[in-house]
Order: C-alpha cells, then sequence, then structure tokens
C-alpha cells in the first residue's frame, strides 16, 4: 500500500483544499488523482467521487477558472480522508484462496471473485504484477 506519510501528507493537503471557498478544477482533478492511487489499494474505495466526476466533466474547459467548491464534492472528499487510514494493505501476508478481478468502472460494476488454491493465486498476482503479455481472463 501506499505508506503512512503519503497517507498524511494527502490527508493535510485535501484538509486544505477543503478550507477553500473557491477552487480551479485542476486542483479538483489533481486530488481527485491523488486519492485515486491511494484508493487503487482499495478499489471499492473509487465509488466515494460521483459527484466530482461530474465536476471535472463539467469543467473541463476551464480548469484554471476559480469556482465554488460545491458541497457534494466537499462530501466527497471528507468521506475519502475519514476512511483514509484504512486503506492500507499487510504486503507481507499470506496468499489467501479468494481471487478478486476488476475492471476500470468507478462503481465497481466489473467486478468478479472466486476461490482457488493458494498456490494458484500466487501465481496469477506474480504474473499480473510485472510487464508480460496480455493474459486474457475470461
Amino acid at each position: 500500500g501506499v505508506t503512512v506519510h503519503k497517507r498524511t501528507s494527502l490527508m493535510a493537503g485535501t484538509l486544505k483544499v477543503l478550507g477553500q471557498a473557491t477552487v480551479a478544477s485542476q486542483v479538483v482533478h489533481r486530488l481527485l488523482g491523488k486519492h485515486g492511487f491511494v484508493g487503487s489499494y482499495r478499489p471499492s474505495t473509487r465509488a466515494f467521487f460521483a459527484h466530482t466526476h461530474r465536476f471535472l466533466t463539467a469543467h473541463a474547459h476551464d480548469r484554471f477558472t476559480l469556482v465554488a467548491f460545491p458541497p457534494e464534492l466537499w462530501l466527497e472528499f471528507l468521506i475519502a480522508i475519514i476512511v483514509l487510514p484504512f486503506q492500507q494493505s499487510q504486503l507481507d501476508a499470506d496468499y489467501c484462496g479468494r481471487l478478486e478481478c476488476y475492471d476500470a468502472s468507478p462503481g465497481g460494476q466489473g467486478r468478479a471473485w472466486g476461490f482457488f488454491s493458494e498456490t494458484l493465486v500466487h501465481d496469477v498476482c506474480r504474473y499480473a504484477d510485472r510487464k508480460s503479455a496480455y493474459t486474457s481472463l475470461s
């Protein structure tokens, strides 16, 4: 996962942005990217930012113009920093037999899982962790 220092810095930066009445959409875009990177270790947290994605789409043409910080975005980022301490993984833990796969949908609609031997899960994780030939899971 992401180090405690990086998660703490992200929390402080988010609180600083939340304290502003107006913000450039570019700042929201960068902040969302930082949360997205941290959230990549916990894919279920990607669903927090539904209003934020709509906001960024609506303000794609004026990325540097200051706009009012909508309350729904404020709430989404507040929820994201509340769960931030829990977005960590123990990297030296044993492999379990449950294998989960996600697609890139923000809501997690493309989620699938199954139970396999720990050896197979270990091998799949090793192949997915490095650059190699693309392997279709279907």
